[in-house]
Formats: structure tokens, C-alpha cells, sequence
């Protein structure tokens, strides 16, 4: 893995769709995954990419906000729905796929005026890495997800008490999404 300074912070992500169309489109498209129209307008210092087929979606998000740093890209691929909570519990990100684990996500990102250069690179780990996910076979991706979800704790939520103090408890439906997702190894 390659180590890139944060230069990139605070750098606006213009065109951010367009770019990951020009890096995924064509190819998501053989397998059947297309954009997702009426995503919400990114932010200035945030962009997110999304494409579907059926159940299954690979997501492209990139952040240069001066509280994100490093600035980075990060590419998931998931089964059911795309919307927060479940989609942080029914994804795992495509560095998690590979066969020799990183110990933390390789797209950093030096400059915006690299991001071409770095989604086509991410394109390329993809159909490298999960040509078994974007065929529709989902063993792989299933067994890593269960994986990660066993590996992670609920979200928790901070629930003050009569003493001025605060307790700590696991969210519910966060709770409910990990027992989901570790649970389907196999299915």
C-alpha cells in the first residue's frame, strides 16, 4: 500500500458522478448494474456514487473534508438496501475481499486531480477482486460480510440517567443488523 499525503483535504470533488461514470459505468453495465438516479446532491467535499443490480450494489464515495482526513475514496459492494443503517452493516468494503488482508483501506487520495487515475485503478481491483460478486455468486461476499459484522460491536447510544450520567447501551437496530448480517454466512 502506497502511503499519500492529505493534500487533497479541502479540495473540492467537482464532477465526481461523471468521473466514477467514466471509470465503472461500462463495466458495471455487463454485469447488469446500472447509476442510481435521484441520489441526494453531494456535498462539496463529499461525493458518492451508486449502482445497482437487483439486490446487489457497488458503492464509490470519495471525501476531502477537512474533518474526513486522510482524504480518500472507498468502494463497497452490498446485498439489499442502500440506505443507512443497513447498507453499514449489508456491505463490506472491496479491500476486505482480497485474499491477503490490508490493514486499512488503500485508496487514499494526494490531489483531486488524481481521482481519475485512482477510480480506474479501483475499477481494476474490482473485477479483479469481486468478479465472483458482480457475476451474482455471493458465497465469498456473504462468508467475508458475516466475518466482518462477528468482528464488529453494535452502535451505542449514550442514554443519560437520573444521576447526571450517561449510560452506555447497544443501539437496537444496530444491535438487530449484526446479528442479521453475521448470521448469513451461507444464505
Amino acid at each position: 500500500m502506497t502511503r499519500v499525503s492529505s493534500s487533497a483535504t479541502g479540495e473540492p470533488l467537482r464532477r465526481f458522478a461523471t468521473l466514477c461514470d467514466a471509470a465503472f459505468k461500462a463495466v458495471l453495465a455487463l454485469y447488469g448494474f446500472l447509476p442510481v438516479r435521484g441520489m441526494p446532491r453531494p456535498h462539496k467535499f463529499l461525493g458518492s456514487r451508486l449502482y445497482r443490480e437487483g439486490e446487489r450494489y457497488v458503492r464509490v464515495s470519495a471525501t476531502t473534508h477537512p474533518r474526513d482526513t486522510p482524504s480518500r475514496t472507498t468502494l463497497v459492494v452490498g446485498e439489499g438496501s442502500h440506505e443507512f443503517p443497513e447498507s453499514d452493516w449489508n456491505s463490506v468494503a472491496l479491500w476486505q475481499l482480497e485474499p491477503v488482508q490490508v490493514a486499512e483501506e488503500p485508496y487514499l487520495l494526494g490531489r483531486v486531480g488524481q481521482l481519475p487515475s485512482l477510480l480506474r485503478r479501483m475499477r481494476a481491483d474490482l473485477e479483479r477482486t469481486a468478479s465472483d460478486f458482480l457475476s451474482g455468486d455471493l458465497r465469498r461476499f456473504r462468508a467475508v460480510r458475516s466475518a466482518v459484522a462477528q468482528s464488529r460491536s453494535p452502535y451505542t447510544i449514550w442514554r443519560p440517567m437520573q444521576s447526571g450520567k450517561y449510560l452506555p447501551v447497544d443501539d437496537p437496530e444496530s444491535a438487530a443488523l449484526r446479528s442479521r448480517y453475521a448470521a448469513q454466512a451461507e444464505s
